[in-house]
């Protein structure tokens, strides 16, 4: 008897959805799910997302999924995700406030105050550096109780193995990162007011990072132990999938 050939799924964790699908070993896909997420607008130019909504999404996309495909089948999992949208965590990986998205406008003045500390080095508001020194400035609080500081899809793989890393595609995106280095900045870290410790390892995309906790299993319906690889950045991710 043949042995069967086992699936892929993967998670893409948008700014306005959740989608998750199952490939099989050709590449073909033979299960999709897609949620919409909630945006919240608690002022003009602010746009928030609650990472709780990005779990609870992703395990109801999931589920729906696995209802073609059995978890016993799943060979292992890939996670993509918005960029430029960093969730302050706890040691358990419990977030600490909504996520200040990457067209969220508040951190105007923090980039022209990296402006004058950097010497013309120009910032856009999209990128996690100036959104990081606006917590800074005004919820100091959280930044103090904060572990570690996840980017999206970083956030959803651990709470499916309770790994904490990231990629070079997010972090390098983040003006946060020393390209000749390879590693965080310190010297932006430090203008900018946040710890090194308080930013993720960086690991390779095709790493595996850890595997399908007993926790998740039972709230997802995926099998314990299933390898989860530590992914990428949605840009990154697309210009490999259009080659």
């Amino acid at each position: 008897m043949e042995r069967e050939k086992p699936y892929f799924m993967s998670i893409d964790l948008s700014t306005t959805a959740c989608k998750v699908l199952i490939f099989n070993s050709s590449g073909v896909p033979v299960a999709e799910s897609h949620q919409d997420m909630p945006l919240f607008h608690p002022k003009p130019t602010w746009i928030e997302a609650d990472a709780n909504d990005w779990w609870n999404i992703t395990v109801k996309c999931i589920r729906e999924v696995l209802d073609k495909i059995p978890s016993s089948q799943i060979a292992s999992i890939g996670v993509c995700g918005l960029m430029h949208a960093l969730v302050p965590v706890d040691r358990s990986g419990n977030p600490l406030d909504r996520v200040m998205l990457w067209m969220d406008q508040r951190c105007k003045p923090q980039c022209e105050w990296i402006k004058e500390k950097t010497t013309n080095r120009l910032i856009p508001t999209y990128l996690s550096a100036p959104k990081l020194r606006w917590l800074v400035e005004n919820k100091l609080d959280v930044v103090t109780d904060t572990y570690k500081f996840m980017f999206g899809k970083d956030f959803i793989r651990l709470k499916l193995t309770g790994e904490f890393a990231t990629d070079e595609s997010d972090a390098g995106g983040s003006a946060l990162f020393d390209n000749k280095r390879k590693c965080w900045s310190d010297e932006m870290l430090n203008l900018i007011g946040i710890s090194i410790d308080k930013m993720l390892p960086i690991r390779n995309s095709t790493d595996v990072a850890g595997y399908v906790t007993e926790t998740s299993a039972k709230e997802t319906g995926l099998k314990k132990g299933t390898p989860v690889v530590i992914g990428a950045s949605d840009v990154r991710s697309t210009l490999i999938g259009v080659n």
